[in-house]
């Protein structure tokens, strides 16, 4: 599919997302959309859940892509607004993880990525829900929560290092927690390390927590890793680089549509890489199937 003339574009750019090169990504996105002939418009965010407001602003007024400039935080946040709608997600790779993208056929060259806008593919992707709030590549608590949380306060470490290195991090200090789990006809009660839904196979840029997650199957790969010691946990760290750590005994993983998990205190996690608290008590976690629409390259 070409770029239909009629067709509007909004660009929302997070200019805190790879900030060195803010301004020339904006430039050279701005030189190939005069240069294609696209009828486009630039919001800059301000604030946390601006992008949001920005993108649903943008479906309302019927334009037909919104292009998130940014991270996957940013991603999240413009595809938030667009789920169930008819206007479509773009995303120019700008930020330090890029989970997302690599599981819907978006380049992680700038470049490359901004001549999908021209031609491309419009992909019908299923997303998630937590209580009110949708994700595109996966949710996580535990561990992968607390490494979440440790990353964002990294300022010169950046990328899949930092998550390397926070993971080895919180295998030395992450206490685990205790949770009930319900995953279709499967139950588990006891103490977890970690525990999360995918929908995109990587996570903090190369673990392949949920390697068999596809983003239109109609299901989450729910996952859980009960609490191991310290040093298994470090000799398992390099299996979910390539994802055979689903053959160890501790794991399991199921493609499903719902997960319910009851928590007795609050745990760490994150939702596309965003940190968060996970609060105690009850939660569901289900797929709505093919719920956004996305550009992806031919």
């Amino acid at each position: 599919m070409n770029a239909s003339k009629n067709k509007k574009y909004g660009f929302i750019v997070n200019t805190k997302s790879g900030r060195r090169n803010a301004k020339a990504r904006v430039k050279l996105a701005e030189d190939f959309a005069d240069a294609n002939g696209l009828d486009y418009e630039i919001f800059y965010t301000e604030h946390r859940g601006h992008a949001t407001e920005l993108a649903a602003q943008c479906a309302k007024e019927g334009y037909g892509v919104v292009v998130a400039v940014g991270g996957d935080g940013t991603s999240h946040e413009v595809a938030n607004a667009l789920v169930g709608t008819e206007t479509a997600l773009a995303i120019l790779p700008s930020g330090s993880g890029n989970d997302f993208p690599k599981s819907v056929d978006i380049p992680l060259d700038f470049m490359d990525a901004l001549k999908v806008l021209a031609n491309h593919n419009i992909k019908q992707v299923d997303v998630g829900l937590l209580e009110n709030e949708f994700f595109t590549n996966g949710i996580g608590f535990g561990m992968d929560g607390a490494v979440a949380h440790r990353f964002k306060d990294y300022s010169i470490i950046r990328g899949e290092l930092a998550y390397m290195l926070g993971a080895v991090i919180e295998a030395f200090s992450f206490p685990g927690f205790r949770a009930d789990v319900a995953v279709d006809h499967w139950r588990f009660s006891g103490k977890v390390l970690l525990a999360g839904a995918s929908n995109g196979s990587y996570h903090g840029g190369k673990f392949q927590l949920a390697p068999s997650a596809r983003v239109d199957d109609g299901l989450l790969d729910m996952y859980i890793i009960k609490n191991m010691p310290i040093l298994s946990r470090l000799v398992q760290i390099p299996k979910v680089l390539n994802g055979t750590h689903v053959s160890l005994d501790e794991v399991y993983i199921k493609g499903a549509a719902r997960m319910e998990v009851t928590l007795d205190k609050p745990v760490p996690a994150h939702m596309d890489g965003e940190p968060f608290i996970l609060q105690s008590g009850y939660h569901k976690i289900e797929v709505k199937s093919k719920a956004l629409k996305v550009l992806s390259a031919k």
